[in-house]
């Protein structure tokens, strides 16, 4: 790469937080809520007929754009949000969708839901998906936070109500997985249940597990078509598919000299460019793979950064058309270079 230099550009990105397959036909995509209910023997097979009742606060820290919440029981549900009813279901088949975001405030939120089965297999499921006005997705599911209790006193629907004395609920399993409910349509087939919409003709397909690649915070393609991932706080990683069933099985380590890293150009077969916390100082370094075994043997920092690296910290990567890297800096860190003369930043 000799007489090039390195650009500072900024632009709005997209950064990955998880990996993802679009192919096939049409398919709903769950979150990784999970199936609770009071922990009495084995409500997958068999539970009382009799009322169960669930609680979860969470603090709203943002300002929301929309609020979709998702529910199904088995056998019916009463569901409040802060204390007033949002809705109510009475077939386990046929999941709900609410649009909640009137119901919710800035602070403590409190969703209550009172279940009821009528006999046989017991279960509850739900998730709350919440946009802000910026555009982030937050995602609160059904899990073992849940409080849950065989009996409640006439205030159990009040924000302050103490429910220190309540079981957490029992997880039953993964709503998808567990094999309860095989097909659950929802607002009667016109809500998708996911938070991504596929278009007709394709579907989505989780490709990598949450289990091989960790938290991810930057992400990118290498000349062999592999994803290369960096986890947060961690190593850069490059997944491969061993058995060929198109789901990515193995992460091989690719280095750990430079970690956390916000920006990933996998430049030819045998250079790397990444932008994170090296063994000199946070910067952007450059990486060589000098015998061709996806492990980096060489590494060189190209430039130090003032401030470190955060999420307002130096970020993406990208090799432009005009020869030149672009580099994306955030509010909290700086660059410590004169531009050249012939860099399009003056």
């Amino acid at each position: 790469m000799s007489q090039r230099w390195v650009t500072l550009a900024c632009y709005a990105g997209l950064l990955l937080s998880s990996i993802w397959s679009l192919r096939g036909t049409s398919a709903q995509v769950f979150p990784r809520a999970e199936i609770i209910w009071y922990d009495e023997g084995d409500p997958l097979q068999s539970a009382p007929a009799e009322t169960r009742y669930f609680r979860r606060t969470f603090e709203e820290r943002h300002d929301l754009a929309e609020a979709e919440m998702y529910i199904a029981c088995n056998d019916e549900f009463v569901l409040h949000i802060n204390g007033k009813e949002v809705g109510r279901g009475r077939n386990w088949q046929q999941g709900k969708v609410f649009d909640v975001k009137g119901w919710l405030r800035r602070g403590k939120n409190l969703i209550t839901v009172e279940a009821i089965n009528r006999g046989g297999p017991a279960g509850l499921v739900a998730w709350l998906v919440r946009r802000t006005i910026p555009g982030n997705h937050y995602t609160l599911l059904t899990d073992s936070s849940w409080k849950c209790s065989k009996e409640a006193p006439q205030n159990w629907r009040e924000l302050d109500f103490d429910d220190s004395q309540w079981a957490a609920a029992k997880v039953l399993g993964q709503f998808g997985k567990a094999g309860l409910w095989p097909e659950v349509t929802w607002n009667e087939g016109k809500s998708n249940p996911g938070r991504f919409r596929a278009k007709p003709g394709f579907m989505i397909d989780v490709v990598a597990e949450p289990e091989l690649t960790g938290s991810i915070v930057a992400m990118t393609f290498d000349t062999k078509g592999r994803p290369v991932i960096s986890r947060e706080n961690g190593p850069v990683l490059i997944l491969e598919d061993t058995n060929g069933d198109g789901k990515f099985d193995h992460a091989k380590e690719y280095t750990r000299k430079v970690t956390n890293c916000q920006g990933i150009l996998a430049y030819d077969e045998r250079t790397y460019y990444l932008v994170g916390n090296g063994p000199q100082a946070d910067g952007l370094y450059r990486l060589k793979d000098l015998d061709g075994d996806d492990s980096a043997d060489q590494v060189e920092l190209i430039h130090k950064f003032r401030g470190r690296m955060s999420e307002h910290g130096p970020h993406a990567i990208v090799a432009g058309p005009d020869g030149f890297l672009y580099l994306v800096m955030g509010n909290m860190a700086w660059v410590t270079a004169t531009p050249e003369r012939n860099s399009p930043v003056e």
